[in-house]
This record gives structure tokens, C-alpha cells and sequence, in this order.
């Protein structure tokens, strides 16, 4: 009997022993799969002539997950990180790097965040509040303001920003109010369609340098977070670079002629992580190393090409016409 017993308990043990390890095959294999995401490197040919050809993609790899520098702090180190993709972690840590006696003398952080959405909830900035950093937070949502006022410690801006000041733009909250995250500027060069004008309202355009100059922001800003559904390159297409300097930026999406003009205007590409690119102001790479080339993240798809799922091609570059002349600030 003992025997018996023996060879039943057995046998159940193997049996159990084989779904444990079958369930760590899974689970390895699944968290493999769903880390990689596809970049794409930018080519060095591009049409700009108005042909069809336009910016292509070619090749692929992994993507690799951000890779951070830890070291002992010279500021506060904030009790927990909000990011979706971990940009204030990386903020913070690159940021530490570098002259310490610059950082010592520059004793007050600022930040940017555009679109700020809500609050907390995956805020790029909202760690930074926790440790005494100025900043400014804008969305054209108006709820979303109306809490980001009531929460943020930052100067908050109610604002639709564009490359021209006093445009007149149709402006979607989003499709619902579990998706006011995805609002931003309609219209076919934006990932918020003409045909997806549920929720919208119209709006006059103000620039981000009337924002900086209107609150006197800081002409060296420590970290500039970019995310509004499509506009990044009309947010920053006339953008003053010479008269005021980011240290460190992430942007969701970028296209490939925003890589152009943020290369050309003194930042250098550091990594992508998933749908972010991360840069730096040349002046503070020395310790940073960079993931090789720039790789070009793909655009999302919108519109008809939705069923394609989350990577398209970019087209050419979007035409621009001359800007109203206005002074929404004033």
C-alpha cells in the first residue's frame, strides 16, 4: 500500500512540477515579447521636393530598455516615479552628470511640459514638483487645467501651442473622458483626424516662445517634455533655439524632419525607448553614451490607416504657410 501511495504522490508531483515549469516558459516568452518594439533608422535620403516617395523606413531591431547611470545625488532624489516609460528617472539621472560644480551654483531645476494632462497619472514632471523644481505645465484641455491648478505646485497655461501665433484650429478633449490624454489639434497632419471631430472646440494658437517670454522662464531649462498627438515639429518648427536651451528632452513620435532640426540646433539623440526619443544638449553628453546612430521611430497610424496598427511610414514633410499676424497674449 505504502507503495502505491508512493508512486501516486510521486507521479502528482511530477505533474505539478511540469505545469510550474511550463508556466515560467510562458511567462519568460511573453515578458520577451512584449518588451521589443520595432525602431526604424532614418535614411539619409528624403524627398522634399513635394514627391511621393517621402521619408521610408528599412530595417528593424530590439529595443533596448533605458539604461541609467547611478551614482550619488547632488539633489533630492523624488519617493516615487510617475512616467509611463520612465522619463523622470532618466531625467534625474543624467542629469547629475556632468560639472558638479555648475550644478552646485545652479541651486534652482526647472521643467516643461507640454501637454501636461493630468496631474499625476503618468506625469513626466509631477515627481519633480515632489522635490522643490520650478516648472510650467500647458494643455488646451480645459478640465485637465482646472486639476492640474488645483494639484501642481508648476505655473499652469491654459494654451493651444502651435509654430504661429493666432491661428484659428478645431481642438478635440479626446473621445471620451478616459481618453482626454489623446486630445490635441484636428486636422490630416495630426493624430487626431478631421474625421473625429466628436468633442472638439475652436481655438486661437499661441507659440511656446510667447509662453516662456510671458512668465520669464528660465533661459536654461532642465528638462522639456514634449507630447501632443502629432503637433511636436508645430510646437517647435520656429521655436528660438538660441535663446533658450533645454538640457534634456523626451518626445513622443517624433518625425523624422523634428530629428532634423533638433540635430541641427545643438541636441543629440540618446536612445528611443518604445515610442520616446530621449536627447541631450551637446553640452551635457560628456558622460552619457549614446545608443549609436539616430533611429527613427515610426508614425503612428491614424485614420485609414489604423488597421495597420501602431507603425506606419512617414509621408513628406507638412507645408506651411506664412503666419497670421497676431499677439494671442497680449
Amino acid at each position: 500500500m505504502n507503495n502505491v501511495a508512493t508512486s501516486f504522490n510521486s507521479r502528482w508531483s511530477i505533474f505539478f512540477f511540469s505545469i510550474v515549469v511550463s508556466l515560467m516558459f510562458i511567462f519568460v516568452t511573453f515578458e520577451n515579447s512584449s518588451s521589443v518594439l520595432l525602431n526604424y533608422p532614418v535614411t539619409t535620403s528624403s524627398n522634399k521636393s513635394g514627391g511621393s516617395s517621402g521619408y521610408k523606413l528599412k530595417g528593424s531591431y530590439p529595443n533596448k530598455p533605458i539604461n541609467f547611470i547611478i551614482h550619488q545625488a547632488r539633489f533630492p532624489r523624488p519617493s516615487d516615479w510617475y512616467s509611463q516609460k520612465q522619463q523622470d528617472e532618466w531625467v534625474y539621472e543624467v542629469l547629475q552628470i556632468g560639472d558638479e560644480d555648475a550644478l552646485t551654483a545652479r541651486r534652482d531645476h526647472f521643467y516643461l511640459d507640454l501637454a501636461a494632462n493630468a496631474p499625476s497619472f503618468l506625469s513626466n514632471t509631477y515627481a519633480f514638483d515632489q522635490v522643490g523644481w520650478g516648472g510650467i505645465c500647458i494643455d488646451g484641455n480645459h478640465d485637465l487645467v482646472t486639476e492640474l491648478v488645483k494639484k501642481r505646485s508648476c505655473t499652469v497655461i491654459e494654451a493651444v501651442v502651435d509654430r504661429c501665433d493666432g491661428r484659428t484650429v478645431t481642438w478635440s478633449n479626446g473621445d471620451d473622458k478616459a481618453n482626454d490624454a489623446l486630445g490635441g489639434i484636428v486636422g490630416e497632419e495630426y493624430d487626431n483626424q478631421k474625421n473625429d471631430e466628436s468633442n472638439t472646440e475652436t481655438h486661437i494658437t499661441t507659440t511656446l516662445e510667447q509662453i516662456l517670454d510671458h512668465v520669464k522662464a528660465p533661459k536654461i531649462i532642465d528638462y522639456f517634455s514634449l507630447d501632443v498627438e502629432g503637433a511636436e515639429f508645430a510646437v517647435l518648427q520656429n521655436f528660438p533655439f538660441d535663446r533658450y536651451m533645454f538640457r534634456a528632452i523626451t518626445i513622443e513620435r517624433p518625425p523624422p524632419w523634428l530629428n532634423d532640426l533638433l540635430l541641427s540646433s545643438g541636441y543629440v539623440w540618446i536612445q528611443n525607448y518604445k515610442f520616446d526619443s530621449f536627447y541631450l544638449h551637446k553640452t551635457e553628453t560628456a558622460a552619457v553614451e549614446s545608443h549609436g546612430s539616430l533611429q527613427q521611430i515610426p508614425r503612428k497610424c491614424v485614420g485609414k490607416d489604423q488597421r495597420l496598427g501602431r507603425m506606419c511610414e512617414w509621408g513628406d514633410p507638412p507645408k506651411t504657410e506664412p503666419c497670421p499676424r497676431h499677439n494671442s497674449l497680449e
